[in-house]
Formats: C-alpha cells, sequence, structure tokens
C-alpha cells in the first residue's frame, strides 16, 4: 500500500500550460482567489502519508464498541457514504484518501471527544519536507470552541501550535459551515443526517523557511471529536476558492412587503377560515381508534396547526381577537401553547411575577382564557404544552437549582420535588375554569393534546448532567433497578462480564447505591450488557413518569389523548412514546446555531440553504415519514423550514401534500413569538413591525403567510388522497431498547410512494400491511432517477432535478428549481423566470378547478429585510437589515386550460383586488397571462365569468409518471406459494437472482447465500477481525459471514473453512436461523423453529437440502412475520 501510496505523489506537480501563470511569491499568506484564476495558480501538492496515524475507517458497524470506523456511531451514523478513494482533487486541492481495505480497515485519524477512551488524543503525521502551508481535509464532532490542534513540529526541535477554532477553521461533520479558512470539499447524506460534511482547511506554515518532521493532531479528549481524512503539504499559500456569491441576490427589482391587516382580510380570497369545522369541541373530545385522531360522535380529524410562544399566549382582548381571526384566516384548526411556563420572576410567563409556581397569574390566565375562547369559536383546539422552560423559583425548594437547564430537565423524570412541581402545575392549569367557556380545559373538548415534557430525552440530559445531587439520587435508582433484575453484586458482577470490557469501576458498589447510571452512556469501555441494562433503565424510568403522570390525568378527568414527551434527542425515545396514546415530533430544516433572533454571526448549521429535494432524506418531510409508528397517531407538533433558506416557499405545500398522504397532524413552529408579539405591542402601526425579527415567525412573514391559504385548503378539504398501502421497517422492541447501536432509517424513498415508517413488536405490527409494489417503485426511482410517483398517482418528486408536482382535482402545485421550464399539469401550464419558486393553484370553492367560479394562484419565491447581507454562501447574516422587508416577485407566463371566459386580479397582501391582468389565447384558445415584477403581488384571484359555450368537461389527465410494477423474475410459475417472500427479499437486496431475471427458485441454496440473507435480513452487525481462510475480502459475502462467524452462527468445519458454494442442508438451517435468532434477540426464536419444522411436513419437499425458494421463504418468515 505504501509503494502504491507513493507512487501517487513523489514529485506530483500541478502544470498547467493552457493558462498565463499568475506569479505569486513563495510562502505567500493565505488568502482567497477568484475560482477562474485559482487554476491558474501553479501550486506544487504533496499528499501527506496519514496511513501509520490512521485508527479508524469510513464505516461502523457497532455503536461504542471500540471498533470499526468513524466516531464509533454504528452504520447509520458514519461516514460510509463518501466513496472517494486514492488521489482526488477536493476544491483544486490534491488529497490522496486512503483504500482502507488496503490498510488494515483504516482510512482516518478520530481523536478522543466526549471522554470516550477508545480514541487517541494525538496523532503524528509524518513531513519531513518545508512547505508555506498543508491543507488539512478534516470535520470534527460535538464541536467546543476550540476543537484541537495541529502542532508544526520542526527539525530544529522548535514546534508551533495552531488552534482549531470552530466557526473558522473547522466545522461540526454534521451540516455545514463556511468559515474564514474553511471550506465545504465534500458533503452528501448518511443514514441518520440529510447533509454531513468534510471541510478543506488552509492552514499556514508558522515557520515556512523551516524544515517540518511532522505535524500533531491533538484534543483535549473530553469535547470535540476531531477527524482528519487527508493533508497535503503546498509549496505556496495556502489559497482558497472565493465563493460564488450566492447568497445575496440582486434585489434590485424586489417590491417593499406591506403588512396585512385582518380586518382587511376578512372575506377575501386570502381568508380561508370558511374551511373550519366551528365552534371547537362540537363533535365530542378527540379519540383514538387505531393510527388516527377521531371524536366521539365519529367524524374523524386531522389537525394543522401552529404555535403561540411565551407571552404571545397572553395578548390583551383585542390582541386576542386579532391573533384569533388571523391564525383562522391562514386556515389553521389547531394552536399549541408553548413556554408558558418560561423563566419564573419574570411578567412573561403564567406565573406573572410570583416567587413560586404553586399559582397561576389571574391577569395572565384571564388573557389565557379569553383567546381560547376565540379560538374556540373559530373552530380552532388547543395543544396544551406544559413543562419547557420552567426555572426553579427561590420557593419552589428544588435541590441544587443552578445546575438546572431550563425545564429542570435533568430531573424531570425521578425527581420527586420537581415531578411535584410537575403535577401541581398541571392541576393548577387544567383545573381553571374559563369565565368565558364557563369549562375547565380537562372539561372542553376544545383541548386536543396535552404533552407533559418538551424536549427532553432522559438519554441526552444524562450525557450532561453534572450536579452531584441528580447523579447520585439516579445512581440510587439504578442500583435499586439492579437490585430487583440480579439480587446480588455477584450476580452483577457476572451479566456485565465481557472480556476486554468493564463491567464495575472500583468504587462502586451495588449495596451503596453508586453504580453509575451515566458512565456506559458517556464510555465505550463498558461491557455490553452493561450498556444495555443502563438504557433498559432510562426506558424504564421514562416509562415509569408517564404512567405517573396518565394518573394525575386520568383523576383531573382529562380526556383526550395525551403524551409524556416529545420525541426527541435519541431515537429509542420512540419507543417508549409509542406506549403513549400519540409520538409527537420535532424537525427544522436549516436551523441556527443556537440563534433564534436575525442577528449578525447567525448561521445554519444543519444543512445548506437549499431546498429539502437536495436530499435523498428530503428533510423536514423525510424526517417524520421514517419516524411514524405503525398502528400510532403522530403529530409534529414543531416544524419549520427556517429563515436564511431561500427555498422555505416550498415549506407549507410540501408538508400539506405528504401529511394527507400519510395522515400526520403538522403544527407549524411558530405564528408569533415573544419577540414579534413585543415589537407589535410597541407598534403604532404595521409598518413599525414590516421586518423580519427571528428563524421561525408566521405572522408578518410574506412567504409563510402568503403560502398557507392554498395550503390549508388542499390539506383540511382532504384533496390528496390517503395512500392506502406503505411499507414499514421492522423493529424488535426488545432491540429498539436495548441496542446502544438502534438508528432510525433516513432515506425518504419509500415515503415518496407510500406510507412508511417503523413497526415495534408489541405496540403494533402487520405483516400483510407492507406492500411490494412500494419497495419495487421506489427501488426503480432511485436506480433510474425518474421521479418517484405516489401510489395516489397525485404527487411527484424529482429529486435529480429537484422539481415536485402536485396535481388534484382542487389544488396543484408546482415547486422547485424551474427556470426556462414550462411544466403542465392538468389545469395549468406556467414557465417561470424565477430560479425557484412555488406556485400553486387552489380552488376556492367545493368545484374542481376546471369548474369553479373562484381559483387563487400563489406564486412565492423569497423575501429579505431591506439592506440584508450575507455570507457568499448564504449561511450566515454579515448584515442583518431592516424594514421594509423587500419580496421577490415571480414572473413568466401561465396558462390556465379553459377556453372560458377568466378575469385575473392581481391581490395585495390583504386581499384587495388592486389590478386586473390582460388574459389573451394561446393556440388551444387556453388563457393565457403573464405575471410581471410591476404587478409586486404574490397571489392572483381568477374569477369565471362566462362559461364556454361548446362542449365543456375536466381537462385530459396529465399522468406524473409511470407506477408499472412488473416482476421481478421470469422463472416462478409454480412457485406462486413463494413469489411475495422470494421478491421482497430481493427488493431488499437480502439475495440477488442468479441473472437480472431469473431466479432459480429449484435450485439449491448454497450456505453462503443463506447465512447472507438472514445475517441482512435479521440486521446484525459486529465488528470482525478475522474470517474463515475460505472467505476473502473479495468474496461478495465477506462481511456478512465474518459477522456471522463473530457471533458464532457459523463455525466452520473444523479447519477453520466455510466451504461457501456447498448446498445448505435442512440441519445446517436450523442451526443457522436458530443461533441468528438469539443474536437478533428474538424472543419468538421456538415458535419460529416449530413454524419451520411444520413447513417440512406440510409444504417442502423431502430432499436433505433446501431450495432457493425454500430458504427464502423462510427467512422472510423469520424476518417479517
Amino acid at each position: 500500500m505504501k509503494r502504491r501510496f507513493l507512487n501517487y505523489f513523489i514529485s506530483f506537480i500541478l502544470v498547467v500550460s493552457s493558462f498565463p501563470v499568475v506569479h505569486i511569491p513563495v510562502y505567500a499568506a493565505f488568502k482567497e482567489i477568484d475560482e477562474d484564476v485559482y487554476p491558474t495558480i501553479k501550486q506544487n501538492f504533496t499528499p501527506l502519508d496519514l496511513s501509520k496515524a490512521a485508527n479508524m475507517g469510513f464505516a461502523d458497524e457497532i455503536a461504542g464498541d471500540g471498533k470499526g470506523g468513524w466516531t464509533d456511531q454504528g452504520s447509520l451514523n458514519d461516514l460510509r457514504e463518501f466513496t472517494l478513494r486514492g488521489l482526488n482533487k477536493l476544491q483544486y486541492v490534491d488529497f490522496y484518501i486512503i483504500d482502507p481495505e488496503e490498510n488494515d480497515g483504516k482510512s482516518c485519524i478520530v481523536l478522543r471527544g466526549q471522554n470516550n477512551e477508545f480514541f487517541p488524543t494525538t496523532a503524528e503525521i509524518p513531513v519531513n519536507a518545508k512547505g508555506a502551508g498543508v491543507y488539512f481535509l478534516h470535520a470534527c464532532a460535538w464541536p467546543s470552541d476550540i476543537v484541537g490542534r495541529y502542532r508544526f513540529v520542526y527539525e530544529d526541535g522548535t514546534s508551533e501550535v495552531i488552534p482549531l477554532y470552530r466557526g473558522r477553521d473547522i466545522f461540526n461533520w454534521w451540516g455545514t459551515g463556511f468559515g474564514e479558512r474553511c471550506r465545504v470539499a465534500w458533503s452528501g447524506p448518511n443514514g441518520s443526517a440529510s447533509m454531513v460534511s468534510l471541510y478543506i482547511f488552509a492552514c499556514e506554515n508558522p515557520q515556512p523557511s523551516k524544515k517540518i518532521e511532522k505535524i500533531i493532531a491533538e484534543t483535549d479528549g473530553n469535547a470535540s471529536f476531531l477527524m482528519v481524512v487527508a493533508a497535503t503539504l503546498t509549496d505556496v499559500g495556502p489559497y482558497l476558492v472565493k465563493p460564488k456569491d450566492v447568497g445575496n441576490p440582486d434585489m434590485s427589482h424586489w417590491f417593499p412587503y406591506v403588512q396585512p391587516s385582518s380586518e382587511n382580510v376578512k372575506g377575501t380570497a386570502l381568508d380561508v377560515s370558511f374551511i373550519l369545522d366551528a365552534p371547537a369541541g362540537k363533535h365530542g373530545f378527540v379519540t383514538i381508534q387505531g393510527d388516527r385522531f377521531v371524536f366521539e360522535d365519529g367524524t374523524e380529524v386531522q389537525f394543522w396547526g401552529t404555535n403561540l410562544v411565551g407571552v404571545a399566549c397572553f395578548p390583551p382582548h383585542d390582541r386576542a381577537i386579532q391573533i384569533a381571526d388571523r391564525i383562522a384566516q391562514l386556515g389553521f384548526n389547531l394552536v399549541r401553547f408553548h413556554h408558558m411556563d418560561h423563566a419564573v420572576l419574570k411578567d412573561d410567563n403564567i406565573f406573572g411575577t410570583a416567587k413560586n409556581g404553586k399559582k397561576l397569574d389571574e391577569e395572565r390566565m384571564d388573557r389565557l382564557c379569553f383567546l381560547m375562547n376565540e379560538l374556540k369559536k373559530r373552530g380552532i383546539y388547543f395543544f396544551v404544552d406544559q413543562t419547557v422552560a420552567r426555572n426553579p423559583a427561590e420557593d419552589d425548594n428544588v435541590q441544587d437549582p443552578s445546575s438546572l437547564t431550563r425545564g429542570m430537565k435533568e430531573g424531570a423524570y425521578f425527581d420527586e420535588r420537581i415531578i411535584e412541581l410537575q403535577e401541581n402545575y398541571t392541576e393548577m392549569l387544567l383545573t381553571y375554569r374559563n369565565p368565558y367557556t364557563g369549562l375547565t380545559l380537562a372539561e372542553d373538548p376544545a383541548m386536543a393534546f396535552v404533552v407533559c415534557l418538551n424536549e427532553n430525552s432522559l438519554f441526552r440530559n444524562l450525557k450532561t448532567m453534572t450536579s452531584p445531587y441528580y447523579i447520585n439520587k439516579l445512581n440510587k435508582l439504578f442500583c435499586d433497578w439492579l437490585v430487583q433484575k440480579y439480587k446480588t453484586e455477584e450476580n452483577l458482577k457476572e451479566a456485565w462480564k465481557e472480556e476486554g470490557f468493564t463491567d464495575m469501576d472500583a468504587g462502586e458498589s451495588l449495596a451503596g447505591g453508586t453504580v453509575s447510571a451515566q458512565a456506559a452512556l458517556l464510555y465505550t469501555t463498558y461491557s455490553s450488557k452493561r450498556k444495555e441494562d443502563t438504557r433498559n433503565f432510562i426506558y424504564d424510568v421514562q416509562l415509569n413518569y408517564y404512567n405517573r403522570m396518565k394518573k394525575l390525568f386520568e383523576r383531573l378527568g382529562v380526556k383526550c389523548p395525551v403524551s409524556p414527551f416529545t420525541s426527541w434527542g435519541d431515537d429509542a425515545m420512540y419507543l417508549a412514546a409509542a406506549q403513549s396514546d400519540f409520538v409527537d415530533l420535532h424537525n427544522y430544516w436549516s436551523h441556527p446555531n443556537n440563534y433564534y433572533t436575525l442577528e449578525v454571526g447567525a448561521h445554519s448549521t444543519s444543512n445548506k440553504p437549499v431546498t429539502q429535494m437536495s436530499s435523498p432524506n428530503m428533510g423536514t418531510v423525510g424526517y417524520i415519514m421514517n419516524r411514524r409508528v405503525f398502528g400510532k397517531p403522530v403529530t409534529m407538533s414543531e416544524w419549520n423550514i427556517c429563515e436564511l433558506t431561500p427555498t422555505m416557499s416550498e415549506g407549507a405545500t410540501l408538508m400539506a401534500a405528504f401529511a394527507r398522504m400519510h395522515n400526520w397532524n403538522p403544527l407549524q413552529f411558530d405564528f408569533l413569538s415573544s419577540e414579534r408579539y413585543k415589537k407589535l405591542e410597541a407598534a403604532t402601526t404595521l409598518d413599525d413591525v414590516n421586518e423580519i425579527y427571528n428563524f421561525f415567525d408566521i405572522d408578518g412573514h410574506p412567504v409563510r403567510m402568503s403560502i398557507l391559504p392554498a395550503a390549508s385548503l388542499l390539506f383540511l378539504r382532504k384533496d390528496v388522497k390517503e395512500a392506502d398501502t406503505g411499507f414499514f421497517h421492522r423493529y424488535s422492541s426488545d432491540a429498539y431498547k436495548y441496542s446502544s447501536s438502534f438508528k432510525i432509517f433516513s432515506e425518504a424513498y419509500l415515503g415518496l410512494i407510500g406510507k412508511t415508517g417503523i413497526a415495534i413488536e408489541g405496540v403494533a405490527y402487520d405483516p400483510e400491511y407492507n406492500d411490494n409494489d412500494v419497495l419495487y417503485l421506489a427501488k426503480k426511482a432511485k436506480e433510474e432517477g425518474t421521479p418517484f410517483v405516489s401510489v395516489t398517482g397525485e404527487l411527484s418528486t424529482d429529486l435529480k432535478e429537484k422539481i415536485f408536482k402536485l396535481n388534484t382535482e382542487r389544488s396543484q402545485a408546482i415547486i422547485g428549481h424551474i427556470k426556462g421550464k414550462s411544466l403542465e399539469l392538468d389545469d395549468i401550464v406556467v414557465k417561470i423566470d424565477n430560479e425557484f419558486a412555488t406556485i400553486n393553484l387552489t380552488s376556492l370553492t367545493d368545484a374542481p378547478i376546471w369548474d369553479s367560479d373562484r381559483l387563487l394562484l400563489t406564486t412565492v419565491g423569497d423575501a429579505r429585510n431591506a439592506g440584508q447581507k450575507m455570507s457568499g454562501d448564504g449561511t450566515t447574516i454579515v448584515v442583518k437589515g431592516s424594514a421594509p422587508i423587500m419580496v421577490e416577485p415571480i414572473t413568466g407566463e401561465v396558462t390556465i386550460k379553459t377556453k372560458d371566459t377568466i378575469r385575473v386580479f392581481a391581490l395585495t397582501s390583504s386581499g384587495q383586488r388592486d389590478h386586473e391582468l390582460k388574459v389573451t389565447r394561446d393556440h388551444n384558445g387556453f388563457c393565457k397571462f403573464v405575471m410581471g415584477a410591476s404587478d409586486q403581488a404574490l397571489h392572483y384571484e381568477i374569477i369565471r365569468v362566462k362559461r364556454f359555450e361548446g362542449p365543456r368537461g375536466p381537462n385530459p389527465k396529465v399522468v406524473l409518471g409511470d407506477n408499472t410494477v412488473e416482476p421481478l423474475y421470469d422463472d416462478l410459475q409454480g412457485y406462486e406459494w413463494a413469489e411475495k417472500q422470494i421478491t421482497r427479499m430481493a427488493l431488499q437486496d437480502f439475495i440477488s437472482g442468479t441473472t437480472d431475471k431469473t431466479f432459480s427458485p429449484g435450485e439449491f441454496i448454497s450456505r453462503a447465500d443463506y447465512v447472507s440473507m438472514i445475517v441482512k435480513g435479521l440486521g446484525l452487525a459486529v465488528s470482525f477481525k478475522d474470517n474463515f481462510a475460505d472467505i476473502d475480502k473479495k468474496n461478495p459475502y465477506y462481511t456478512q459471514i465474518g459477522i456471522a462467524k463473530e457471533l458464532n452462527i457459523v463455525t466452520g468445519d473444523g479447519n477453520n473453512m466455510f466451504r461457501p458454494s456447498d448446498k445448505l442442508t435442512r440441519e445446517e438451517l436450523l442451526t443457522i436461523t436458530t443461533r441468528a435468532l438469539e443474536a437478533a434477540q428474538r424472543k419468538q426464536k421456538q415458535e419460529y423453529i416449530q413454524r419451520i419444522n411444520d413447513l417440512w411436513k406440510e409444504t417442502i419437499g423431502p430432499s436433505e437440502f433446501v431450495t432457493r425458494a425454500e430458504a427464502t421463504y423462510i427467512a422472510y418468515m423469520v424476518i417479517w412475520e
């Protein structure tokens, strides 16, 4: 390997003969170079050899085992998608990427973070050369302000240290970043994140005249991980490409926004309050039937909601009426009251200025009650979010209050005093009699949901808990739990014993209550059984809390669905949440870095500010797709496309369309924040608040407000059909609860076709539900690069072109990068001039678009504060800007496919008709008009004034794509009994055909094929160092057989030979299957084995060997039934 490496870079010089050379003095200081000039710069690159220092690979199979790759977080959170190997040019710099197959599985340097003792804190990179600087290809995890250091050690014994500052030199590998010395060099999705990145860091050599002996990469070990993938020495520079300015579009033709008035909006085309079923509560309480919400009288309901935050929950009566009107006009039928408990001792919360939380403030409660009644009258329900950000007051008698974060999260699940405070607050709030309704909240059927704790995961909080009081208290509870399970410390140590790992530390005592509940979450040095017990204990603590709160709600007479917490912070939260009435989720696209208001330096960290269609995970929409729990209703009480995202106009339409198709209940965060509310209260006119203040507000934001009428109608009117089929990933409840490597799939392909999510044994699981056709269509679209078309035929998502289409009778939409393209749906054709736009055509009556008397055309792009400036890549605020908000006009041609006579009016932001557009006819006789920047409009009202006297009717259907499903194999005649099973296993790549179109079902299966299928199908994974002598690394089954050997599923023939091509016998199948089920912790092992034996007798013939059809049928049964 080293010889090959040397061949790549010895005397490697970038020579450019066709461009004039720009003379740069040797050892010139770092600077940015225009991209068109950069290739003309002569640089001599010397890739440095990291092969000896490399300690990890890119791929990891088992989280927390101290082996494998990247940051040891398992197969769904590693860097396996980074497939570059050998010499590659990234940002015009030559980097040598180690192939782990040629370096004992090691391809990169990963230095210790989070006190993970399996990782070193230093690594030495040999240099032995002079240079002007070094380009590093690196990233970090759990970033602190100073991530680590590069120490340049010179031949004369001196050294210089380069600290790595987060935000300047390095960024978190999750997401993206743009720094003074650091740029994205590579990015892509992985199994857990919509975007992960590696960065090029241009590091100057502090002593360029000296020969560098080596560079030592270092971390302190207790905070950030530092990951170094490659390093290259340069003789000049170093330089970075000056990025093209994509963050600051030409706004010279944008127009100033005028804030709408709720009074003026009433009755206009922008007032969709008519869709609400008022008053709220008239159908009785919300109940649950399977995976959906149903009122007591049997009326099915879906909720389309928003949030009020902090002081915005307590407006004076006149403001409350305006807020209720505006929320209704935008079409929301649910409001979540959030952060009502924020910051005791301030006057903007439900406790007012009280010194403790024992009494609700009467003025605040009067305002809250009045607002709730106004919402109720308009058909808007309540979602009560209880403990969110409450701080302990001085009279609350909470221990070690200074150690607690907002919401007292650290002790919320187990500390008796903190739970008592929650219970007291719950009882005060839910039994408070509303003078305007005459009902308490518990009695009011307009209260749709209650969630006890917001964004509170004990799995997550325990990792950062520092208070000795709460740590010791939890340790005591852990010991009590362990005593119940193991009785004695001797039994405990025996159960936790594992070679090479720690069972108990010196000083830990079961009887003394000092066995740490934190340790196995923080460090990977502990045995797998201790990790399992730790997670099982945390799960039980959270479940016990929920059961306790559930009894309180029952005592108080609460009839609506209840959830203990938001499923947030750890994928294992979904199992505990699945035991509750419904599952509540939170997710954002382009969430800012600890900023909530627009400030200089605020930036998006989770991904580049691009459309969700840029990621195969589909952003926020894809997140909820994959976390829907089969058989459980789901709410998403916080979602948004955050500020700084020029494509945010896509948000509400995408969410409404897929939420309808999947039967979700989303709530956009937020309608009105405390920050904007306070600005409104201080304002004299709406012009005083014509500014974007924070990353989330709907109120006052041209893009978010403008798209909502159309999105609300398509959702609440059920314009999109609910999918009648789908595919849910199966999870064992035991594996889910115990496995520290558990992760949920993130690719959204299945959810673009049909329903999807997770099916948890013991919660709800129907093996007959999953549809092979959904798998087939998703796989076909992915492999062919064609649009993903839903099983309803109404939604098309083109991830290649980044274009979404919605085509129903009453709602049609085109979203994405559509500049200059002529795009057609049933009733509309558009050709838009803008790079990105959201176009919605909506019937404002119950009639279909082709026959409706009133249509609303919504055309939305971007909006920003006047004078706002961004970094070149659009991720960071350079200048905040100020009023007024400037709006991007959407321009281009629109054809309404009708021969009727129509009139088209450009609307003001309040829905008033401003001016009429000229309508002409195209060659088909259809109506056509041009939208110009001078219209200064986001909406157009289309009135049908005269119907065509000739033949009329629906336009021919525009088919969005080919959803034809073809048989995978041509040779399954006579094997219909196994066709579904063979198709499923092949579509999931658990087994392959013998050719593209043949499966050869009657041939005997090989030992390798069956082992690979059962290992893949059960999701078994473990690190292994050796394999059988007859299985080399080029064998396609190398990984699966290595895992099976490590787990003792297969043992070979005594001579370390596996004989992969030998025919599989019945006895071997039973043995392999039994051991695989044990490794997967499947409790139903004996049931499966009995069923296999029954098959031998009833269905499968007497042969000693097993056919491919028989083996696949059995593997399917074990994996899916």
